[in-house]
């Protein structure tokens, strides 16, 4: 299970050139300033309509000397690994479930959706906290996806449903 996980990282992690967002999205990390002249001028949030986690996380690869490449291998990562926790948690046939999305989700949240890939992931490990009622742990880890894209405003409410 861990090999296919690592296959699925290396694979979208590695991509070059691909996917309906690249330009956007190359474009956008070379506008973003490093980390620390992002936090002195917080209006180049701005420079990209992409939300602030998403920005934030390619300023700090920057600073760190990193290229776009390294913000799509940590996505990746996020994306594959947290959806792999919330599978194996919520799966009765993980393996079945890991199928599934490779052929229903994998490429298009890796691919093309990152940010909102990374935030569904996100959301998935959320439902934990409505499992146990934790109300404020679950709109603190939904606020964090949030972060990387605005859609997820639409699971807020959520809680009170699934409960």
């Amino acid at each position: 299970m861990v090999l296919l996980i690592g296959l699925l990282i290396m694979f979208c992690g590695t991509r070059f050139e691909t996917g309906n967002d690249w330009t956007a999205y190359v474009d956008t990390f070379n506008r973003i300033p490093p980390f620390e002249s992002l936090c002195n001028n917080p209006e180049m949030f701005v420079v990209s309509r992409m939300e602030p986690g998403y920005v934030i996380l390619n300023s700090i690869v920057k600073s760190l000397g990193g290229t776009i490449d390294i913000v799509f291998l940590i996505s990746c990562i996020i994306t594959v690994g947290l959806l792999f926790i919330a599978l194996n948690r919520y799966s009765f046939f993980c393996f079945l479930a890991i199928l599934l999305y490779m052929r229903y989700g994998y490429l298009q949240a890796n691919m093309m959706f990152v940010r909102q890939g990374i935030a569904v992931s996100i959301f998935f490990i959320s439902l934990k906290y409505v499992e146990e009622r934790k109300f404020w742990q679950y709109i603190a880890i939904n606020i964090i996806a949030i972060l990387f894209h605005s859609s997820l405003y639409i699971v807020l409410p959520l809680y009170f449903f699934l409960n």
